[in-house]
Formats: structure tokens, C-alpha cells, sequence
């Protein structure tokens, strides 16, 4: 499922990339990491007061982070703001879903739709039919959307701050 992604271009910071390439990989892969969390900061703020969202239980907002990853010893860092486990309907919720119905003609525990992807399900699930669609309340993407910029900007300012604090102690 394609989610929001965006590439920023460090203008201004031709200085601090050269000096990021000088330093040990694993010291680059940690600013870089730490760069990427702050400038997903305001992303997740954003979407936690999103004006869209519908307050219920509060678990949502509770359960919405940052995940940061690295790989290829820090050259590729990805980052997403993200439902933590027990909020795993922020993505249904976000871009809606099908409905499944058992034999009793209404949604049950443990009814599940064949998957488009061929994957099977788990052993203690049923297939159902699908019964209807919910619709998409989107409450993320206009958030993430709006903060874009913001969202640049942390981004530059901590990585070039982290890194002339790196060059400059060592």
C-alpha cells in the first residue's frame, strides 16, 4: 500500500555533506537516523492533532510514532510516522476496507476476506463474503501533507547542526 513519500535536497548544506562523508559510517548512520527522526517530528505532531480525526478511545494518538531504519550501513535511512501494535487500524481507518460476513450474514470474530495477494490465512480464521465497504476517513495524509515543509526544514537544521557538533569535537 502506497503511503506519502517525499525526497528532500539539503540546500545550503553542501558544506556539512562533505564533512558527513569524512566521518565513519557508523557515526554518519547515527545522524542521519537522528536528522530523519527530527525532521519526522512535526509530521507526527501534525497528525496527532489532526482536526479530521475522530476522538473515540484516544488509542490512536497514543499509539502513533516514529520508526527510523537504516540499512546498507547508514547510506539509505527511511523513516515513518506509524501505528504502534494494538492501533493496527490506522491504516484501515486512513484509506477504508472491505467488510467480511460470516455464514450469519454480519461481521464475527475471526472472519476474514480472501487476500488479494494470494497469502493464506491463519488457521483459527474463516473465510467470509464481503458485505460492504468503509469508506476512507483519511486524518494522516492531510496532516503529513501540510507539514511537508516544516518537515524539511527540522531536517536540515539538525543534521547540519549534528554534524558540525561531530566535526568540530573530533
Amino acid at each position: 500500500m502506497a503511503g506519502i513519500q517525499f525526497t528532500t535536497t539539503l540546500v545550503g548544506a553542501t558544506a556539512a555533506i562533505s564533512k558527513l562523508r569524512e566521518l565513519d559510517r557508523k557515526t554518519s548512520a547515527t545522524i542521519t537516523k537522528k536528522a530523519t527522526r527530527a525532521g519526522l517530528a512535526p509530521q507526527l505532531r501534525a497528525a496527532k492533532s489532526s482536526t479530521r480525526y475522530i476522538q473515540r478511545t484516544g488509542n490512536l494518538r497514543r499509539r502513533m510514532g516514529v520508526s527510523v531504519r537504516s540499512k546498507r550501513g547508514g547510506i539509505v535511512v527511511a523513516g515513518k510516522v506509524l501505528a504502534r501494535k494494538g492501533a493496527r487500524y490506522a491504516i484501515p481507518l486512513e484509506y477504508g476496507h472491505r467488510i467480511a460476513a460470516g455464514d450469519s450474514g454480519r461481521s464475527e470474530k475471526n472472519v476474514v476476506l480472501r487476500r488479494r495477494d494470494g497469502k493464506p490465512k491463519r488457521v483459527d480464521q474463516i473465510y467470509g463474503t464481503s458485505s460492504g465497504r468503509v469508506d476512507p476517513r483519511p486524518f494522516m495524509s492531510d496532516a503529513f501533507r501540510q507539514s511537508v515543509r516544516q518537515a524539511e526544514s527540522e531536517f536540515t537544521s539538525s543534521f547540519v547542526r549534528q554534524v558540525n557538533q561531530v566535526a568540530t569535537s573530533g
